[in-house]
């Protein structure tokens, strides 16, 4: 009887060079990367073996994709008849105008690779409500100004670290002055982390930041 395999995330580590050596057809690039993810998720290898067997086997032929995690000052102004509601309103407008952002996306300090689930607690630092000026109708309430730092990430493609921040500074700043509804101090973006990914590394979730947009 014919000796039958299961599917590839069952067999031997050390078959994966065999099976290109044979051409396997069905076997392509992705299904080697998925059979070292699922040994590195199960803690059979480590992530820097497994990208040092990708490039051992000529996989790692695109540049590297790093994480670029950046601080910014932003502002926004509403009119409210009291300090907790402009407050409240205005995080949801900050939230709001950065959540469309075309490349970058809000994330919080320790999780920069992903959007975070709950940006007014995570993504928004330094939040502070400041009264401006009076508003007819609200003797008590006003014009306020409601000033954040927001934590923002970016993916971007480069081999050398040096010049992924420059790139990801000027991606990140385009895409900031597009929106007309918030104040983004550009000028004071600082960089807050820098993560290089690997072949193995799961990264649907990261906005793609290498289209126009």
């Amino acid at each position: 009887m014919p000796t039958t395999h299961g599917p590839l995330q069952h067999r031997p580590f050390a078959a994966l060079a065999d099976h290109l050596d044979r051409a396997v057809p069905a076997l392509t690039a992705e299904a080697v990367r998925a059979e070292l993810r699922a040994l590195v998720s199960r803690g059979a290898l480590t992530r820097r073996d497994g990208d040092d067997v990708l490039a051992r086997l000529g996989l790692h032929t695109q540049p590297y994709r790093w994480v670029v995690g950046v601080a910014v000052p932003v502002t926004t102004t509403v009119r409210a008849p009291n300090d907790r509601y402009a407050h409240h309103v205005g995080t949801a407008h900050l939230i709001a105008a950065l959540s469309r952002l075309r490349t970058g996306y809000l994330t919080g300090p320790d999780t920069p690779t992903t959007p975070v689930e709950h940006p007014a607690a995570r993504s928004l630092r330094r939040l502070r409500t400041t009264r401006t000026d009076p508003h007819p109708g609200y003797p008590t309430g006003g014009i306020y100004r409601i000033h954040a730092d927001a934590l923002l990430a970016i993916t971007v493609t480069g081999d050398e670290p040096d010049t992924v921040y420059a790139d990801a500074r000027t991606r990140l700043t385009a895409d900031l002055n597009r929106r007309t509804d918030i104040t983004c101090d550009t000028g004071r973006m600082r960089p807050t982390g820098l993560r290089r990914l690997t072949d193995l590394d799961h990264t649907d979730v990261i906005a793609d930041t290498n289209g126009t947009g």
